[in-house]
Order: C-alpha cells, then structure tokens, then sequence
C-alpha cells in the first residue's frame, strides 16, 4: 500500500471511535487497526530518536563545549603571561640572526646566548616555554580534543539506555552507515564490560571510527593501563557518530515519519526494471510516448506550415500595397503633366 494511503487510513481510524471501528467490516475494519498500530509504532520512533538527538545536543555536546570554552578563557591570562619571555627572547634571537646573515659573518652561538640572557636567563626560557606547551597542550586541535575528554566524564547519562539503542531493531543503515552501526550493537556488550577487570583492548573496538580529536581520550587515559582502551570515551564517540548518521540518513529508522530512509520512496527492482507499471520497460508507454512525440512533431510542423502561408500572405500583401502606390503615384505625375501643358 502507497505510504500516503496508509497515512490517510491511520489518520481515519485514529480519529474514528471504538464503535465505529468494531462495527466497520472486514478487512476494512483489520486494515484501519493494522494502520493504527503502524502508525503509534512509527510515533514512539520518532519521539525516541528526537529525545536522543536532543540529550545528545543539550545535555551532553553544547555542557562539554562551553566547559570547555570557559577553561580556556580561564587559561588564557597565564597564557599571556608564559608566553611574554618566549616572544622577547625570539624577537633577540631572530635579530641576531638577521644581524648575521646582513654582516656575513660566522654563527657564534655565545654572542647568541649572551643577547638572549640580556632579556631572560636560560632558566627562565625554559620555564616559561615549559609553561606554554602545558597550557596549548600538544596537538594542534587540542580544544577539540579537550571538549571529548569532557564529553566522556557525562558517559553516566548515556549509560542507561545503552541496552535499549543497540538491541533496537528499528535502526538500519545504508552504505555510509553500517559501521557505525555495528559499533552500535556493540554498546550493550560494552555497557555490561566491567572494564576495571577486564580491560578494553584496541582490537576489540573499530579503530577507524575513532577520529584524532577522540584518539586522546581514547588511547591516552593516565588511570589505565598501558595500551588498554577508554570505554567511556569510546562509547561516546560512537554515539556522536550516531546522531552525525541520523542528521545524514546513513543510519534510518523503520518504521518512521522523520527518521526513514528516504531512499525506500524511490523506485527499485521489478518496479523500475519493468513490468506494467514499471518505469525502465515499458514498452507500452514508451510507444505511447513515441506517438505523442510524433504527434507533437506533426502539430509543430502545421504550426510552421502556417506561419508560412501567413508569412506568403502578408508578404504577397505588401508587394500589392506597394504595386498600388506606385501606380497612384504615376497616375498623379500624369495628371499634373496634363495640366501643365
């Protein structure tokens, strides 16, 4: 059944009372029920997954991302303090360089660390350098990376219908999606790990989903084991995916009003392929298009036809028009010839 038959059926029984659905007949009255229940299934989908993208957004991604923007505004005051010796001492040095190459001289590496202690001593400039490598961290996208490792201190939020997400069988996926979406019927596996036991290796998580701004929060946790991985910060970086695949419609869900795939409305198999109403091979139509099409040709060829015989008209016309002023005209200079004589 077209799903806007459907929609229409289930609308009608919903909006019909009891009564009148027990007195309906059959199979009228089976399809109007089957529709419902369809219908409420889709729903309660719809309103699941709208729930989860919402927690994800407000409760979990936007908290992380303005903890996390707050600590580094809250950094950036001994930021600037740490990184005003390092910035003198490089504006000495840099001189100093520019000094030898104008002048052609041999580098003296003394005369360097002499102009550089006029400003700091080497104790300090290394201190301070120290100071500012703590503060911007390692990697070149460490604010991301920070905004993860916040995100994994909220696993607890997530961890209570971990079981329900990964054994739902309401979710599929297309080709973009499937390898999130085994990560996701994994998570009730992992939700039951008791990781402090048994630690979580590499090998037992897919690698690939796990981008450089989590590697961090899931390689690099100090309070485990050499080589063991973060189960939490594993957890939900597949759970971002997830809501990046629901946005994409890798990953869908069946039945749905705003979660489907949008790809289940086109036409696939015997339906585009062929058959009587298919679309690829019907020969059928497509005769009925080759007639319409010479019947269109043969209507613009009359069209074009007459267009002619019109353009001959007017044209015969006006070669008359101008064979008649042309006689009047010698008609006149006849006349007034005559007159004068």
């Amino acid at each position: 059944m077209p799903p806007n038959r459907l929609s229409a059926l289930a609308r009608y029984g919903s909006g019909s009372k009891t009564p009148n659905l027990a007195r309906a007949g059959e199979p009228k009255r089976t399809a109007m029920v089957c529709a419902i229940v369809r219908h409420l299934e889709a729903m309660a989908i719809d309103d699941a997954l709208d729930l989860f993208v919402l927690l994800m957004a407000t409760k979990l991604i936007n908290p992380a991302r303005r903890a996390t923007g707050k600590e580094r505004l809250a950094m950036l005051p001994r930021l600037e303090s740490a990184s005003r010796t390092p910035a003198r001492a490089s504006r000495v040095l840099i001189d100093q360089l520019r000094l030898v190459e104008e002048t052609e001289t041999d580098l003296d590496v003394a005369a360097l660390w002499n102009a550089v202690e006029s400003v700091a001593s080497r104790d300090e400039v290394r201190q301070a350098l120290e100071q500012v490598e703590t503060l911007i961290g390692p990697d070149a996208d460490d604010g991301d990376s920070r905004m993860r490792q916040s995100l994994t201190e909220r696993y607890n939020t997530v961890r209570l219908f971990l079981t329900l997400l990964g054994d739902s069988a309401a979710l599929g996926a297309a080709s973009g999606g499937r390898r999130v979406l085994a990560a996701v019927k994994r998570l009730p596996a992992l939700a039951r790990r008791k990781v402090k036991q048994t630690p979580l290796l590499p090998k037992e998580i897919d690698e690939k989903l796990v981008p450089p701004m989590w590697r961090r929060a899931v390689y690099a946790n100090p309070d485990l084991p050499t080589g063991s991985v973060d189960r939490d910060a594993y957890v939900m970086c597949v759970l971002e995916h997830l809501v990046r695949a629901l946005h994409r419609r890798d990953i869908h869900a069946a039945p749905s009003h705003r979660w489907s795939d949008p790809r289940a409305r086109l036409l696939d198999g015997p339906a585009w392929a062929g058959g009587p109403r298919g679309c690829a091979g019907r020969a059928e139509l497509g005769g009925a298009g080759g007639r319409a099409s010479g019947r269109a040709g043969n209507s613009a060829g009359r069209c074009l036809a007459a267009d002619g015989r019109a353009a001959g008209r007017s044209r015969r016309g006006g070669q008359g028009l101008h064979r008649g002023l042309r006689q009047g005209r010698a008609q006149t200079e006849r006349g007034a010839a005559g007159r004068a004589g």
